[in-house]
């Protein structure tokens, strides 16, 4: 599966590049996984002139939200080595099968 993504700027859309300009990027994404999805919107959301804290605080906000299955957030926050604060508080700790008091 081929991807072909232009991204078309105007003046002083983008605070760091003063002139419009066109970016294209090209990538097969034949086989590629969910982590090599996101890796090409992140270069994308860049040429948009988002900083990469910017860019990790919207995967967060993805991830973990309420429209999300607390099973599924409590889940990958294990894989990550992260704390849920929501769970956190109520001195509850994240185990492989859930959580527990």
């Amino acid at each position: 599966m081929q991807i072909e993504i232009k991204i078309t700027t105007d003046i002083n859309e983008l605070v760091q590049e003063p002139n419009p300009f066109d970016c294209f990027i090209k990538a097969d994404m034949t086989d590629k996984t969910v982590h090599d999805w996101f890796a090409l919107f992140e270069r994308v959301l860049q040429v948009c002139g988002y900083n990469e804290g910017l860019v990790m605080r919207g995967a967060c906000e993805l991830a973990f939200n309420e429209w999300r299955k607390s099973e599924d957030m409590v889940q990958v926050a294990k894989e990550y080595d992260l704390t849920l604060n929501e769970f956190s508080h109520q001195n509850e700790t994240i185990n492989p099968e859930g959580i527990t008091n």
